[in-house]
């Protein structure tokens, strides 16, 4: 029960990736969308309330920019 929202977010996420996907090929929105938030929730939950709020949030950007550039190198 508590993973329903989490799930639902990869699921947004996933059919967001999916709609901008020009080509096929052997990318997976699913997986890629399931990396990206559990790994934020993990670093959310793990390492976040041991830095300030300006620290988390640029870590945080920057983890969701090196993986749109990743993104964007696989498809």
């Amino acid at each position: 029960m508590a993973l329903a929202p989490v799930e639902r977010i990869i699921q947004l996420l996933a059919i967001g990736m999916e709609r901008e996907i020009r080509k096929k090929s052997s990318f997976r929105p699913m997986t890629a969308a399931k990396a990206v938030i559990l790994a934020l929730l993990q670093y959310k939950v793990l390492l976040a309330a041991e830095k300030p709020g300006k620290e988390e949030t640029a870590e945080v950007r920057g983890m969701i920019e090196q993986w749109v550039k990743g993104l964007g190198a696989a498809t």
